[in-house]
C-alpha cells in the first residue's frame, strides 16, 4: 500500500481531533498526504459540506468533499476541456464509499449509538473515507488512462453556445 494512503487516514483523524468537521478533515487530511496546496477559499467552500450539509444530514461531507477535491484536480473550468476522466473518478468514489459504508447519506452514517458511545459525530468513518479517496489519487491518471470507453459521457453543450 502506497504510505500516502495511511498517511491521509492519520492526517484527517488528526484534523478530526483538533475540532475540524468531517469535510474539512477529509479535504485537509488527504491533501496534506498528496502533498496538494490548497488555498482558504477551497478550505472555507468545502466545510458547509458537514453534517451531510450544514448539518441537514443529507449526502455525507466525507464523500462531498471527497468530490471536490476530485473536481478541484481533474475538473474543467470551461466547455472545451474534458471532464470524463474527473467524472469517472467521483463514480469510483461513490462506489467504493457505498460498498464501505452501505449508504451515502449522512444521517445513516450517523446512527444513534454513535452518540451513546460518546462520539460527537461519526467519527470512526473519517480515516476509512479518506484512506479511500487517497487509494484513488494515487492511481487516479492510470484510472482515467485506462477508463473504459461506456463510462464516457458526452458533452452537453449540443448547442455549441458560450457565454460572453
Amino acid at each position: 500500500m502506497d504510505e500516502r494512503i495511511q498517511i491521509a487516514g492519520q492526517k484527517c483523524d488528526e484534523y478530526r481531533a483538533c475540532g475540524y468537521r468531517c469535510s474539512e478533515s477529509l479535504i485537509r487530511g488527504c491533501a496534506d498526504a498528496m502533498g496538494i496546496k490548497l488555498s482558504d477559499e477551497v478550505l472555507r467552500a468545502t466545510g458547509g459540506f458537514s453534517g451531510g450539509g450544514g448539518g441537514a444530514h443529507e449526502a455525507c461531507g466525507l464523500l462531498e468533499a471527497g468530490v471536490a477535491l476530485i473536481s478541484l484536480l481533474y475538473g474543467r473550468s470551461d466547455t472545451s476541456a474534458d471532464d470524463n476522466g474527473c467524472y469517472y473518478l467521483i463514480r469510483i468514489y461513490h462506489e467504493k464509499f457505498r460498498r464501505v459504508f452501505g449508504t451515502v447519506r449522512c444521517a445513516e452514517l450517523r446512527p444513534a449509538y454513535y452518540y451513546l458511545k460518546g462520539f460527537y459525530d461519526c467519527a470512526p468513518n473519517f480515516s476509512k473515507a479518506a484512506m479511500l479517496l487517497a487509494e484513488i489519487l494515487v492511481d487516479a491518471d492510470k484510472l482515467i488512462r485506462e477508463m473504459p470507453d461506456a463510462e464516457r459521457i458526452p458533452p452537453h453543450n449540443p448547442n455549441g453556445l458560450k457565454i460572453t
